[in-house]
């Protein structure tokens, strides 16, 4: 349980880190030669690529069994769901560090009616 408390954040702050890293080295390793074994930046760059391929055709299938083909078309779009959610990972690590007291809340519940409602009564 611990685990999947600190996991998932972590996973969050550190995926743009190993896609960066990751990107980096394969573009800019024969030109800054970065001493790193050709073997290990094979392994790196299957790993990203199948983990990644590997987790939107787990998230379509799933999402086309639940719903339909036309929900699960839209795990194509994971890898930019997961930057998403590094971008406010890193914005709420910020704000945890910066400015712990801040409250950043969605407005609902039974303070906040829909227009409709509050017309209609």
């Amino acid at each position: 349980m611990a685990g999947l408390i600190v996991g998932t954040p972590a996973n969050f702050l550190l995926y743009p880190v190993t896609l960066a890293f990751t990107l980096c080295a394969w573009l800019l390793g024969p030109l800054v030669q970065i001493r790193l074994p050709h073997d290990l930046l094979v392994l790196g760059l299957t790993n990203l690529v199948v983990m990644n391929v590997l987790m939107i055709i787990t998230s379509g299938i799933a999402a086309w069994r639940r719903y339909n083909w036309r929900i699960g078309i839209f795990a194509i779009f994971l890898p930019v769901y997961w930057l998403l959610h590094a971008a406010a990972a890193w914005r709420a690590a910020y704000q945890l560090i910066f400015d712990p007291h801040r409250w950043e809340k969605t407005p609902h519940g039974l303070g906040v009616l829909p227009r409709d409602v509050v017309n209609a009564g």
